[in-house]
């Protein structure tokens, strides 16, 4: 099912123009957004809708709006961390802390700000600037962190960064909050019921903001000291690179990085061995555009969250928008980065008219598949639960034959790759 949302969406900037999206709860699925204009809805496990509300109708603009939710797995209730911004007397703008608590069924039991908690005089700065990008209940309690700014005293100036992590009871009642962090940074958290995982890309320089390392820390706890795992100058050398939100795998955490340029739009995965406190992998990827008819813009665009798919594999996915019109794209991965299919609806893919043939179809044996091109391909087939089956390799040629003789009956999918990232995809059947 598929609903089209036309509301005119304006994202502020400081406030980093990504949501949470849907994500599973106990009992079906919650789709939550950073923006007033959509609703708050939850699903069953069907995604039937269950009920749908506009958090506009309970919360004005000084009770913060919420941007990252989670589930309390015992009695069901959601909680949202969000910030609310206002002018101060030491710098131009301050975003405070805002927590909304709510029932199973949409009600609002709390919404709650905290002004002045980042307002801590170390090392000669004000902390009053922060922005949460992370919320779970632990312990019967409300963890949540974020980014905390740096102003010198009586400075307009950022001066840098620090990570926040601050405790409160279910009843929001602030707990603890300590920093950490030596420089500005891209900072992530990431909770695997084992402690914290921070992922940072920091600057070398505060100064320059220009080039920077990958950092990995672990805390065992919310409030213990972080332990440095993991520095390379190599893997993260560029600042202006976005470091997207990682994700916990079974292969370990999964950093998901911008790295595009004026003239292609590219990605980056990398792969964090929690065990070796390594780098497993990492692997570049470039959109499938032609820029030659398309004005690149610098980012990847409003690039989406990573997600670990039944076969281990990965996507993502996001959009870009040139000469006013908006286009998605995808990208999907197996389980150690290897591009399965890279999507644009942007000229370069949209105007393949070429084809791929399979026959006889459906077969009980064997299946012969042309290309469009004496190409070298990748032919990938994969069964009705979207597992990887079959990889076969060619070169210079456009033609395959595969014997599907002890596979079991049902619909499988041809998807062929060049070495340009053409794909081309057809269904078949096998009795």
């Amino acid at each position: 099912h598929r609903e089209e949302i036309n509301n005119s969406i304006q994202y502020d900037q400081y406030t980093r123009p990504m949501y949470q999206g849907i994500f599973k709860t106990r009992n079906g699925y919650f789709l939550a957004n950073d923006n007033s204009h959509l609703p708050l809805i939850n699903f069953d496990d069907n995604l039937q809708e269950r009920w749908s509300i506009n958090l506009k109708d309970s919360i004005d603009d000084t009770d913060g709006w919420p941007y990252w939710w989670c589930e309390d797995s015992l009695t069901g209730n959601l909680y949202g961390a969000g910030n609310y911004g206002y002018p101060n007397s030491y710098q131009c703008f301050t975003r405070e802390l805002s927590l909304i608590k709510m029932d199973s069924v949409g009600n609002v039991i709390f919404k709650r700000t905290y002004p002045g908690i980042f307002q801590n005089s170390l090392d000669g700065y004000l902390y009053d600037f922060g922005i949460p990008d992370y919320v779970k209940i632990v312990n019967n309690e409300i963890h949540v962190s974020g980014g905390a700014m740096q102003f010198y005293l009586g400075s307009n100036s950022l001066s840098g960064s620090k990570v926040f992590f601050a405790k409160f009871d279910l009843d929001g009642n602030l707990l603890s909050l300590n920093f950490m962090g030596a420089k500005s940074a891209y900072s992530w958290v990431v909770n695997d019921d084992l402690g914290y995982y921070i992922v940072r890309e920091e600057t070398l320089s505060e100064y320059s903001m220009t080039l920077s390392k990958m950092q990995v820390y672990h805390k065992s706890d919310i409030e213990a000291e972080p332990i440095l795992l993991f520095e390379d100058p190599d893997a993260l050398p560029q600042m202006s690179w976005q470091v997207y939100k990682p994700i916990m795998t079974e292969q370990g955490i999964l950093i998901l990085t911008d790295r595009s340029n004026n003239q292609s739009l590219g990605a980056k995965l990398i792969m964090f061995d929690t065990t070796t406190n390594s780098i497993a992998w990492q692997k570049n990827y470039v959109l499938d555009v032609d820029s030659s008819t398309v004005n690149i813009s610098s980012t990847m665009g409003d690039m989406g969250y990573l997600v670990e798919m039944p076969d281990l594999g990965f996507a993502f996915s996001g959009s870009v928008m040139t000469n006013n019109t908006v286009y998605p794209w995808y990208i999907r991965t197996d389980a150690c980065g290897d591009l399965v299919y890279n999507g644009c609806t942007i000229s370069g893919v949209a105007d393949l008219t070429a084809t791929i043939s399979a026959y006889p179809n459906p077969t009980s044996s064997n299946l012969t598949i042309h290309l469009p091109t004496n190409d070298n391909w990748t032919v990938r087939l994969y069964n009705m639960n979207g597992q990887l089956v079959s990889t076969e390799k060619i070169n210079g040629n456009n033609r395959l034959d595969l014997n599907l003789q002890n596979f079991t009956t049902g619909l499988y999918t041809v998807q062929a790759m060049n070495d340009n990232g053409k794909v081309f995809t057809e269904v078949v059947v096998k009795e």
